[in-house]
């Protein structure tokens, strides 16, 4: 449910609405790389074609998250859509991965990074 939120603002009062999205949580697996002590990043993506352009049914936002040390996450501000991952670590470069949220959101996801070759 969106929380509103009225402002002053020079020609008037403003309504802003938040939405905190639908559940995005889970865990990620790491495979093909030893890493070392530093964060493990997560950023998630709305889902685009070669040409940038939102696929049909690509999220409407992103969002970007330290991976605990126990390698769970949790994304907020994600709406239902098709979106892509990507983990970042100082030792290794890792493929994106694809997923879909559904309208009721997901807090099981597997999302299993394999390290690219360097």
């Amino acid at each position: 449910m969106p929380a509103a939120v009225e402002l002053e603002a020079l020609y008037g009062p403003v309504t802003l609405e938040l939405d905190a999205g639908v559940p995005c949580a889970g865990a990620v697996e790491i495979s093909g790389a030893t890493l070392g002590p530093g964060a493990l990043r997560l950023s998630i993506s709305p889902e685009v074609d070669e040409d940038h352009v939102p696929v049909a049914g690509a999220g409407d936002a992103g969002a970007s998250c330290k991976i605990g040390d126990d390698r769970s996450f949790r994304a907020v501000g994600l709406g239902p859509g098709r979106y892509v991952a990507r983990a970042d670590h100082r030792d290794a470069s890792f493929d994106e991965l694809r997923f879909e949220l559904p309208p009721g959101g997901r807090t099981d996801l597997r999302l299993r990074f394999v390290a690219r070759q360097r």
